[in-house]
């Protein structure tokens, strides 16, 4: 559905998503817009790496997404969740066990590194061009494995740019429990503004910049970040009512759902084996493309260079109506 060449399976994932939503609401009893919610959430992280699309206007943003589900406790919001991130924590395990294995390698790599550094640099026999000829044979400093997540459940924007500099370069802020989020230190009353204004950079596709003292000018380009908060109705309005974030434009970028709770009207039935096979057929497709080879700029190891999408002309009309 994507054009060709496409690194997106053949057959329709659209289709999948509706079914993977509708059968993980039957299997948990949650509202369907939950289930829709974190079904799109999901496809949105991991689409966001291969690819942006071009807009109308003729500039280009990310596929990411800023999802916001209101729910009240006892609407089944983790266990909606759970079932949809299947794949996404899936790919982490395997990611995790590939550092574990690549980390002792660079911590001896580093060591061997570090010391003929010193040695180089302490040796007084050695002229400027020579020293300067034995640093650059040894190369630049081994790089540490990157971390092996996708997902961080309440990150400030400072944390997140520091450690973007080591993690892969698509992640997901994701917390069914969003009170972590909106209640945490990136969202008090002095870090709001300015943890709103990098997410909304982030969802327009521009690169976050960090200059400190100690750490320097950090550049991050080809990031992409999706979010999907779970809040409780009180949270919720007090996120959504917040003077700050409405006028700096966070809020119009964040799609929002939230459904009448069916809590107190549910009976038990067992999982259906249908409902199980839509859930499975889901994740798979989701989980080929995490194992994707990322479209990363030549010489590094995570900066997105994603293929651009045009918009098709009935997404277009859509758009326009909207």
């Amino acid at each position: 559905e994507l054009g060709e060449p496409s690194p997106f399976p053949t057959d329709a994932l659209g289709s999948d998503l509706a079914e993977a939503a509708e059968a993980i609401a039957s299997k948990v009893q949650a509202p369907v817009e939950i289930a829709a919610q974190s079904v799109i959430a999901a496809a949105s992280l991991v689409a966001q790496s291969h690819a942006d699309i071009q807009m109308p206007f003729g500039q280009t943003r990310p596929l990411s997404l800023f999802l916001m589900t209101i729910a009240s406790s006892g609407d089944r919001k983790t266990s909606t969740d759970t079932e949809a991130l299947w794949p996404i924590r899936k790919r982490e395990a395997a990611l995790a066990e590939e550092h574990d294995q690549a980390l002792p390698i660079w911590k001896i790599e580093i060591a061997a590194w570090t010391s003929e550094k010193k040695k180089i640099e302490s040796d007084r026999k050695l002229s400027y061009d020579q020293r300067k000829d034995a640093l650059e044979r040894i190369g630049r400093e081994p790089l540490p494995p990157l971390f092996p997540i996708l997902t961080a459940p309440d990150p400030t924007i400072e944390g997140l740019v520091k450690a973007w500099v080591h993690a892969p370069a698509s992640l997901g802020l994701f917390s069914a429990e969003g009170g972590q989020f909106v209640g945490g230190h990136g969202m008090g009353q002095d870090h709001k503004l300015k943890t709103a204004a990098g997410l909304s950079e982030l969802w327009d596709g521009r690169s976050p910049r960090r200059l400190r003292a100690g750490d320097g000018l950090t550049i991050l380009r080809g990031r992409r970040l999706s979010t999907h908060i779970m809040l409780q109705p009180a949270a919720a309005n007090a996120f959504l009512s917040d003077p700050v974030l409405r006028d700096q434009g966070l809020l119009s970028r964040v799609l929002i759902a939230a459904p009448t709770s069916i809590a107190g009207n549910r009976l038990y039935r067992a999982a259906s084996p249908d409902d199980q096979a839509a859930i499975i057929k889901y994740g798979a497709k989701l989980l080929r493309l995490l194992e994707r080879p990322l479209p990363l700029k030549e010489d590094t190891r995570n900066e997105l260079v994603p293929r651009v999408l045009k918009i098709g002309d009935a997404a277009e009309r859509v758009w326009r109506a909207f």
